[in-house]
């Protein structure tokens, strides 16, 4: 997470300096830190999420006794409210590559007021994100993909809610079928 912060303090910091001589640059920079920014709060989100689906296990095996429709409904939601923002994430940071790319092409070419520390900290911190995209997020991405097409589902971008919740019922159906039915028709 520090580098994210790092990327978007150096960018505040120099954005300025950058779009006086670069002006085309404002647009790319301003999405880098908006999106970057909002980034910053995945891990507080991921936390909710994880607490609210340990606060409905721990309600269902401590206090209901069993896990009812509504608990399991509240349990996919979480599940797929985790989904759609880490797709999301990955959709986002491909679509700020090209971004990443105008800005470490304009401070390689030191043709900005930005000292050459920042500039050298700046551009290594995006490449990094560029190449951790080209790989690792790629990867999971691709997993991503994969998983719709096991299924037999389309995955919708503009709709990835229903794409998900559609792929979990699924999901669920099937590893119903797999592990439950066998042992309701053949109990020991």
């Amino acid at each position: 997470m520090s580098s994210y912060k790092d990327v978007v303090s150096l960018l505040n910091r120099h954005k300025a300096d950058l779009v006086r001589i670069h002006p085309n640059l404002e647009s790319s920079i301003e999405k880098i830190i908006t999106y970057t920014t909002y980034a910053l709060g995945n891990s507080k989100r991921i936390d909710d999420i994880i607490n609210t689906l340990g606060n409905l296990q721990r309600f269902a095996t401590r206090k209901h006794g069993y896990f009812d429709d509504e608990i399991l409904n509240d349990m996919q939601a979480e599940s797929v409210k985790y989904n759609v923002m880490m797709y999301d994430y990955g959709l986002k940071e491909f679509e700020l590559m090209d971004d990443y790319q105008q800005v470490i092409n304009v401070l390689s070419k030191g043709t900005s007021n930005v000292n050459p520390s920042a500039r050298k900290k700046i551009s290594n911190l995006l490449r990094a994100s560029i190449q951790s995209n080209n790989g690792a997020l790629k990867k999971t991405m691709q997993r991503f993909v994969e998983g719709f097409a096991e299924k037999n589902i389309k995955l919708d971008e503009s709709n990835l809610q229903q794409s998900f919740d559609e792929k979990m019922t699924k999901s669920g159906l099937k590893a119903f079928e797999e592990k439950i039915v066998p042992k309701i028709r053949n109990p020991k």
